[in-house]
């Protein structure tokens, strides 16, 4: 079954605060009625100010213009189509075999990272038509497609 994964901060008194409940609670719905299991690890590199925006900003202006052309993805789904479009990495094997796969996003440096959100940023403008503003801007989102 396909794995979800999102981000959350968990207080000094143990209390966890998802970044983006609504995303999280239309994932868990997947699994109404199975037993799960819930991994939990640290993640890092960059600052939470910028995984907000990334994920409060970025993926649902996405995937809202996405829903808009017919192409239906959760959260996670725009996240990996953006990794695989834009954090692809060439493996070569010691017999010259090269293998392609997709880099993880939580391993970008903080200015790598930025070059990823500024390719975001171009393609989005160039395919999708459409502008995703920088983190300092203010924005009012459409209601999340689902």
């Amino acid at each position: 079954m396909k794995e979800y994964k999102h981000l959350a901060k968990v207080s000094e008194q143990g209390k966890l605060s998802l970044y983006h409940e609504n995303s999280f609670r239309e994932d868990l719905r997947v699994f109404n009625g199975l037993d799960i299991e819930i991994v939990l690890r640290s993640v890092g590199k960059r600052s939470n100010k910028v995984n907000r925006y990334y994920w409060g900003a970025v993926i649902p202006i996405i995937r809202t213009a996405l829903y808009e052309l017919g192409i239906k993805l959760s959260s996670e789904g725009v996240h990996d189509l953006l990794k695989f479009k834009f954090i692809k990495q060439e493996l070569v094997t010691t017999d010259g075999e090269v293998i392609n796969t997709i880099g993880r996003s939580s391993e970008l440096n903080t200015q790598e990272f930025t070059d990823y959100i500024e390719n975001i940023q171009q393609w989005s403008a160039e395919y999708l038509g459409i502008e995703i503003p920088d983190p300092n801007k203010q924005l009012t989102l459409v209601d999340d497609p689902n």
